[in-house]
């Protein structure tokens, strides 16, 4: 069993509890602002950051999984459970943008800027800088991965607000009434590029492809020529989280090798490149 106290999974945990209660929290403050001040900009941050929330939510609850041993039901782990949740959050972040994206775009065919308040645009977003800044700073000394892309998630965000207070700032000393509908679209692309990108990263590791190509000749190579492997009949290697790697190895062996020495060298040589699991189909 494991021990939960000072582990770093149980801590990471309560980081990104934390940052998920406070972007809930938020997410209704916007998405009421973005109405009140009537901006198009702060609705498509109050979209996204909903989308947000829930991936936060989603990793939280994948952080406590991790907590727990693979069972006789999920031997490998609840690696998978994260994927299939990026998969779902994405789809609804991009539906989100997309809608964005067509809102505002009807706005300026139609000349129709809006009347967005600035000081409103203002007042949220100072409050988005502040939520998005206090989660940046709980998770960004993060040892996981989880928890450091979660922290880079806040960074992004914060950036988004950061853009709607100069935008608001601007708009006291400067009439353009479609600022607000192409900061929106703007910010949305920037959304949707990035949300895409993830969903490429996701789906790759849900088909079990290698994660790491560029590198895979060269360790091919160093395991072929290891003390004791006659034959490498085939090296695979994938993930289960798009975190942790893990390989298997098929080889024949020298004779007079034995072959807790063949899989300790073999096994050093994985783990030095970053593959945390080993499993082995010898042959002599």
């Amino acid at each position: 069993m494991k021990n939960h106290l000072n582990n770093p999974h149980s801590h990471a945990a309560g980081n990104i509890r934390l940052a998920f209660l406070l972007n809930l929290l938020f997410t209704a403050v916007a998405v009421g602002g973005g109405l009140l001040s009537g901006s198009n900009a702060v609705l498509a941050e109050s979209v996204h950051n909903l989308g947000c929330t829930v991936s936060l939510g989603l990793a939280w609850l994948f952080q406590v999984l991790a907590l727990k041993e693979a069972s006789a039901r999920h031997n490998f782990g609840y690696g998978r459970y994260q994927i299939a949740g990026a998969l779902i959050n994405g789809v609804v972040i991009t539906a989100g943008s997309i809608i964005m994206i067509i809102e505002s775009v009807e706005h300026i065919v139609s000349a129709d800027g809006g009347h967005a308040s600035a000081p409103g645009m203002m007042l949220i977003a100072v409050l988005g800088i502040i939520c998005k800044g206090i989660s940046m700073f709980r998770t960004h000394n993060g040892k996981g991965v989880n928890e450091r892309l979660v922290s880079l998630h806040m960074l992004s965000d914060l950036m988004g607000w950061v853009v709607v207070l100069l935008a608001g700032i601007l708009m006291l000393f400067v009439e353009i009434p479609l600022l607000d509908s192409i900061l929106s679209i703007g910010i949305a692309v920037f959304i949707l590029i990035n949300v895409l990108r993830g969903l490429a990263d996701a789906f790759t590791t849900l088909m079990d492809s290698n994660p790491i190509p560029n590198q895979y000749d060269a360790l091919k190579l160093a395991v072929s020529g290891a003390k004791g492997v006659h034959l490498l009949e085939a090296l695979k290697v994938w993930s289960e989280d798009g975190e942790h790697l893990s390989a298997i190895v098929q080889l024949q062996i020298d004779h007079e090798v034995p072959v807790g020495e063949v899989r300790s060298i073999v096994t050093d040589i994985l783990t030095a490149n970053g593959i945390d699991q080993v499993y082995f189909d010898v042959k002599q």
